[in-house]
């Protein structure tokens, strides 16, 4: 079993900042990810639709500068989408090693690959990771982190024993999360 002050279930941006602050103040981190590590932005939002939509306009710019600016030759060819998606990801890649990957080594925080769930008991809550090849990996965290919530503090109210994040335990959490 694994100990750690803060364990995070995701790589987003929200996961991100948690890490590098709790790591910043020397705490211990693991991060978490079930998918592709890096998150929503770098791997299939912002990112990879920004550079469509750049090389998109060049081309459109390509195309109609020789009509707006006379003494301009320009062209602009058919477009290779296959060329083009392949650059497309290049760049995701790229960003996903230098702005997600370095930053999670040199700030020194593990990253698990595996999908994560709640165990143990209220009292003694734990993550089970089961990674990519079926190996399991219990979690014991102070604090949880999960996605862009600001905090999880775990309550049983529910009947069966269900964990649910109440107004309170919400309120607890945000100040332990201060405390950090």
């Amino acid at each position: 079993m694994s100990k750690v002050d803060l364990a995070i279930i995701g790589s987003g941006g929200a996961a991100f900042a948690a890490a590098i602050r709790a790591s910043g103040l020397g705490r211990s981190v693991v991060m978490i990810e079930r998918g592709t590590f890096g998150g929503t932005c770098v791997n299939t939002g912002c990112v990879p639709s920004k550079a469509l939509i750049a090389a998109g306009q060049a081309r459109h710019v390509a195309a109609d500068a020789g009509t707006r600016f006379p003494g301009i030759a320009t062209s602009a060819g058919p477009v290779d989408l296959a060329a083009l998606v392949a650059g497309t990801q290049d760049l995701v890649e790229e960003l996903r090693a230098e702005k997600y990957a370095a930053v999670a080594k040199a700030h020194g925080w593990r990253v698990m690959h595996g999908q994560a769930t709640f165990a143990g008991t209220p009292q003694t809550p734990v993550l089970q990771v089961t990674g990519p090849e079926g190996r399991v990996e219990v979690v014991e965290a102070a604090h949880y982190r999960q996605g862009d919530e600001v905090a999880i503090n775990l309550d049983t109210s529910l009947s069966g024993g269900h964990y649910r994040l109440t107004e309170e335990s919400f309120n607890s959490s945000l100040a332990h999360a201060k405390c950090l």
